[in-house]
């Protein structure tokens, strides 16, 4: 067993996935294990690199294509951490990022996701700047979690993890909403700890206007009651105008 097990869904990402895994080999933190879920690749590169891809701490399962909800599902089912860190296969960490994120989950019981600053690499370039405040009820109109955070795997089984229905996207907005009504609190690292990859075909970049509003709609369906909790906050929002437009990387 290890402490931390990485889940890197690849789809048709074998251009990328090296870097992506190199990022996790190069951690501070050396207790981890690196699962890829190859999520029925159909290009010939991708499905001859992870055919037989030997790499320190690393293992490869084969599935058929269902969504990175589906494959992140799967990579956690079979891990062996009791912390988890979804790596996009086209993303890449910084060295210390594991490490100081399980300081955080370590010494205070309360956290259950750890995020940090981004950097966006690729085809747009500087920090992607968030919000200061990603507690509830700022979170409900705006995702400001990245998708590569640690969290207890533990959380994860009660809240019975990714919700494949959101296969288009968003499906990690909905587990950190989950995640946060089980009590748990949210912590920002104050340091650019992960940098995520922008590409004209990204998944969340081509999402269209009725796509993302039927995510909204099945966010609030799967969180309702949190929506009705703070229902007078989100119209407050909505009536000033202020609320941003619905993001999740």
């Amino acid at each position: 067993m290890v402490k931390v097990s990485v889940i890197i869904p690849c789809y048709n990402m074998g251009g990328y996935i090296d870097e992506a895994v190199d990022s996790a080999l190069a951690q501070t933190f050396t207790d981890i294990e690196i699962i890829i879920i190859d999520d029925g690749s159909d290009d010939t590169m991708t499905k001859s690199k992870l055919q037989n891809y030997l790499r320190p701490k690393t293992r490869v399962i084969h599935m058929q294509n269902s969504g990175v909800a589906a494959a992140r599902n799967r990579g956690i089912s079979e891990a062996t951490g009791c912390y988890i860190l979804p790596l996009d296969a086209d993303d890449r960490i910084a060295p210390t990022f594991v490490e100081k994120a399980c300081y955080v989950l370590d010494g205070c019981p309360s956290a259950g996701i750890v995020t940090s600053r981004v950097e966006l690499f690729g085809e747009a370039h500087g920090e992607w700047r968030m919000s200061p405040d990603i507690s509830l009820p700022h979170i409900l109109l705006d995702n400001q979690i990245v998708c590569a955070s640690l969290f207890r795997k533990s959380d994860w089984q009660k809240t019975g993890g990714y919700d494949i229905v959101m296969h288009h996207g968003w499906e990690d907005w909905d587990l950190w909403l989950r995640v946060l009504q089980l009590g748990r609190d949210v912590v920002r690292l104050p340091e650019i700890l992960f940098f995520y990859r922008i590409r004209g075909a990204s998944r969340d970049r081509s999402l269209g206007f009725y796509t993302k509003w039927r995510l909204m709609v099945q966010l609030m369906l799967n969180n309702r009651w949190l929506y009705l909790k703070y229902c007078c906050h989100i119209l407050c929002v909505l009536i000033s105008g202020t609320r941003k437009r619905p993001a999740s990387i």
